[in-house]
Parts: C-alpha cells; structure tokens; sequence
C-alpha cells in the first residue's frame, strides 16, 4: 500500500475513505447531504437502551458519514430515471405481500447490496439509520448508483442473516431482526460484524406502502468506524 506511485497512493487513500463511509452507513442508504426530517422524537426500535439509534448517534460520525458520501456524490456524479410525476397508480399491497417482500429483501442481502424492491416503498419514504436521515426513494436509489461500485470493488465475502421478520399489524410496522458481516478487500482485512433491527412503517392510506424506514445497530456508529481500521475487524 505504501509503495506505489504518488498518485496510486492518493487514489488508494480515497477509496478507502469512501468505504469507511459506505460501510460505517452499513445500509449503504447514503445521501448528498443529512436532512432534518424526523418530524417527532422517536423510541429505540426495540433494542436495549445502549443500541444506537439516529438520535443517539455520536455526531462526529455523523458528519463524517455525510462528508464522505457528499464527495462520493460529487465524484461519481451517476443518475436515475425521474420518477413519474402525478399520482401514484400502483396497485395496493396485501400485507402478506408487504412482509413476504420485505423478506425477499433481506434475501438479496440488501444491507450490502442496496437491492430493495422498490415497490413496497412510497415515493416519499424516510430513510433513517444511525448516521443518515432523508427523504426520497429516487434519493435512495440515486445514491445508490453511486456507492455501488465502490461496494463491489471493496467487498467480496459478504452474508446477511434474518433472524425475525414479523408483522405488527396494529402499530402498522414491520420489524425485522438482523445480522450482517463480510470482509473487506484491503489490505488488514477488516471485518464488518454488526447486528440490529429496522422498523418499517408502511400507511394504509398510501396502499400499504412504506413511508418510514428506521434502522438501529447493536454497535455504536463511532465503533463500527473504528472497527474498519483494525486487522480483521479485532
């Protein structure tokens, strides 16, 4: 790492900051800059209390997260489609479908991938993990064509693990209990080994749609980071 050429040397070093900013957002749900969205305090997910949540998270994390994939932005500068503009005419969800979706999801090992069905999302869905806040599943999935090569080129060996996926019906979630790890392509060979849970809020109104994402971890944001820069995640 330290012997080739000056400008291998910068190109290297860059990579590997976006990656700590990719994996420290573990979700890979990363926007161009964070955005106050969350319109009411929210509880933990469910997690004992030390589990950290947006809320909770160290801000120095935070910031770096948000540095690091505005540059991401910036540098890789991919689009998507615009989305449709009026009314949304896509067939409601029976909840069945909205779980069994949500399943198929994690099967995907979209925590690594980004690969969500995006149609068991509302349009305007918040997406909230430890680190990030926005709003916009085009937010989403631009960001995404971003961040995915470098996802690809860093990380190889890879696995997510469901452990629950039920539906709450009278609080209109679906929450699911996770674990996800892999080994990155550098040359300590950190490893990624975290848990948590999501909640997923989906509106009857908006044809059983998701609307809110919410995402905690085990770990705190500031050790995930600092696990990327020990050998093999120790």
């Amino acid at each position: 790492f330290f012997f080739c050429s000056g400008m291998e040397r910068h190109r290297r070093a860059y990579s590997t900051l976006i990656l700590l900013s990719v994996c420290c957002s573990a979700s890979a749900f990363a926007p161009s800059a964070p955005v106050a969205l969350l319109a009411r305090r929210r509880t933990t997910c469910g997690l004992r209390m030390a589990d950290d949540s947006y809320e909770t998270s160290n801000g120095l994390a935070k910031q770096v997260v948000s540095g690091l994939t505005a540059l991401v932005n910036r540098v890789m500068n991919r689009d998507v489609d615009e989305d449709e503009e009026g009314e949304d005419t896509r067939p409601p969800l029976t909840l069945t479908e909205l779980r069994d979706g949500i399943e198929g999801d994690y099967r995907r090992k979209y925590l690594w991938t980004g690969d969500i069905d995006p149609a068991l999302y509302d349009r305007d869905c918040v997406f909230t993990d430890p680190t990030l806040s926005f709003k916009g599943l085009r937010t989403f999935q631009k960001n995404l064509a971003n961040l995915r090569p470098v996802i690809d080129f860093f990380v190889k060996e890879y696995d997510v693990e469901l452990y629950t996926c039920a539906l709450d019906e009278p609080n209109s979630e679906v929450r699911a209990e996770w674990r996800m790890v892999g080994t990155l392509e550098l040359p300590w060979r950190p490893r990624v080994d975290l848990r948590g849970n999501t909640r997923f809020t989906y509106a009857p109104d908006k044809n059983n749609r998701i609307v809110d994402y919410y995402e905690c971890w085990e770990d705190s944001a500031g050790q995930v980071l600092l696990n990327l820069l020990k050998p093999g995640g120790a």
